[in-house]
């Protein structure tokens, strides 16, 4: 009789079996192949999910972390713990053998073999682009176009130049590299008493030397006549309400009262004011011919390239886009909201995110028309790119751009998703899974670890015996 007992449990504990894997695997359905190793690639297994279509680019992997702005990740080898990187379609940008890796403004990442090394940094693009061998010990990025690769001296007698990993250094040498769509060009090795300080100014950039002489130079680092005060001097000066440029001695724009540089990552335009009779005053922006991408008709909050956040006169805040050369988010906001979560600041599933007295909504900037009303406490609310969620008094709420309202009343965590709002990951239950802004469960709430999506939302990351990298192929 015992032993018929023990043979019923034994039934039952299997029957029990696959439910608890289930809750341990990432999906139902799971391809039951598993990828082989082709040189640094990965063989694709096509996975369908509810609701989400995506390709397995690698599994159980040490590590796969997002590299934030970017549409690139740093994998783990499985073999020697080498990192590399590939961007979100499974795409090897630098081979493995890398120690460390850290993503710079401006499209730039430094990365390194042996991190112990002082002078041990390369330089590459995010689209995998070499710019420099493993030799550097500091990098200053001025631009998309201007980057600098520093060789680090051993400091001595109290003096320094720069202080690296808590450790004073001296400059023993600087490389200027100049980079374009034409290529990449090392345009000057400077020693220390050449070199103490840089400012780009579009395709030009000011060196200040150890005896504070500052000079201009062009992009094949040929001197520019030009005389300078700082490095802050520009090109351009206004001379009777018209601006001349300094290199050319040319008027290139008429009617205005001043101008400053707007030296943006691929390009410099210009900043000119206007002045009217009630002393109020109005910026245009024009490119370097003196072409007028705004009228004079805002004032610039902040500069950027195509969005720029502009006020009218009575300090209210819209989006201008220069490439369509018209206000997509009319001046009618305290703030325009930045995202911090995707790749693009502004515009995310053609929403931008505003505020107005504290509470938050969404606009559409292919009409301008006010898709969700500034409803929204924003200290409470958090926005995701085309979405913002907060706890209520019952739970949480889901607000999509379109002013879509979702309560998720039975759910206990909305994470801190990053992508452009569409996708959002939840916890439900004690599991993880991912819902889009309208609350709908596209990836069923079957993970014990939290799940990641990339800043391009391209891809997640997600935990099955190491780490698993899915492509989304649709959504």
């Amino acid at each position: 009789m015992k032993r018929t007992w023990i043979l019923i449990l034994l039934v039952c504990m299997l029957a029990l079996l696959p439910a608890a894997v289930l809750a341990e695997s990432p999906e139902s359905n799971e391809s039951s192949e598993r990828p082989e190793t082709v040189g640094t690639k990965e063989i694709i297994s096509s996975v369908t999910a509810e609701g989400l279509q995506f390709d397995i680019r690698f599994e159980y992997m040490p590590s796969i972390k997002p590299l934030q702005g970017t549409n690139l990740i740093i994998l783990e080898s499985k073999t020697d713990n080498t990192l590399a990187v590939f961007t979100t379609e499974g795409e090897e940008v630098i081979p493995y053998g890398l120690a460390a890796v850290n993503a710079l403004t401006n499209g730039f990442l430094t990365v390194s073999k042996d991190k112990e090394n002082v002078n041990g940094l390369a330089i590459y693009k995010t689209d995998g682009t070499k710019i420099s061998d493993f030799v550097y010990g500091s990098v200053t990025v001025y631009d998309a176009r201007w980057v600098a690769g520093i060789v680090l001296a051993e400091a001595s007698g109290g003096e320094k130049d720069l202080t690296v990993n808590k450790v004073n250094y001296l400059i023993g040498r600087c490389d200027l590299y100049f980079v374009s769509d034409e290529g990449v060009s090392l345009v000057a090795s400077l020693d220390r008493t050449q070199f103490k300080d840089a400012k780009q100014h579009g395709d030009y950039i000011y060196i200040q030397d150890r005896n504070d002489v500052v000079t201009a130079y062009d992009r094949e680092f040929q001197p520019i006549d030009l005389e300078l005060k700082d490095l802050k001097t520009i090109f351009y000066d206004v001379i009777n309400y018209e601006i001349v440029s300094k290199l050319t001695n040319e008027v290139i724009a008429t009617g205005y009262t001043g101008v400053a540089e707007a030296d943006l990552p691929n390009r410099l335009l210009l900043l000119a004011s206007t002045t009217a009779a009630d002393g109020s005053k109005r910026q245009a922006i024009l490119d370097t011919d003196g072409k007028a991408l705004m009228p004079a008709e805002y004032t610039v909050v902040t500069m950027g390239d195509p969005y720029v956040v502009v006020a009218n006169g009575d300090g209210l805040r819209g989006l201008y886009s220069l490439a369509e050369k018209r206000l997509v988010v009319p001046c009618e906001f305290t703030n325009i909201i930045a995202s911090k979560t995707s790749i693009d600041q502004y515009v995310n599933m053609g929403y931008v995110a505003v505020e107005k007295d504290g509470m938050s909504g969404f606009v559409d900037v292919r009409t301008g028309s006010i898709t969700c009303p500034p409803a929204y406490n924003s200290r409470i609310a958090k926005v995701y790119g085309c979405s913002l969620a907060f706890d209520g008094e019952k739970g949480f709420v889901l607000i999509a751009a379109d002013g879509t309202r979702t309560e998720l009343y039975e759910y206990q965590e909305i994470a801190a998703s990053r992508g452009d709002g569409y996708l959002i990951v939840a916890k439900k239950n004690g599991f993880y899974g991912v819902i889009d802004w309208h609350g709908n469960e596209l990836l069923p709430f079957t993970h014990k670890t939290a799940i990641t999506l990339t800043d391009d939302s391209k891809a997640m990351i997600r935990t099955i015996m190491g780490m698993e990298l899915d492509v989304i192929t649709a959504r």
